[in-house]
């Protein structure tokens, strides 16, 4: 049987932003990474409202 991976995406704030200061993030809690799971940086945004619409459609959420 295989392994069910769940990959979600969130927004990240980035703390020393030389440019866009939001990130949209992918991470697959199937794969382990250290003491964490895998994570993979998928845009950066110039506000948090824009890097949230990116982030409804990859989780499938409606947007308004």
């Amino acid at each position: 049987m295989s392994e069910k991976r769940t990959i979600w995406y969130a927004v990240a704030d980035l703390t020393q932003p030389k440019a866009e200061p939001f990130m949209v993030v992918s991470v697959d809690t199937s794969v382990k990474s250290g003491k964490g799971v895998e994570g993979t940086i998928v845009s950066l945004h110039w506000t948090r409202e824009e890097a949230e619409l990116i982030v409804h459609r990859f989780n499938g959420q409606p947007v308004n």
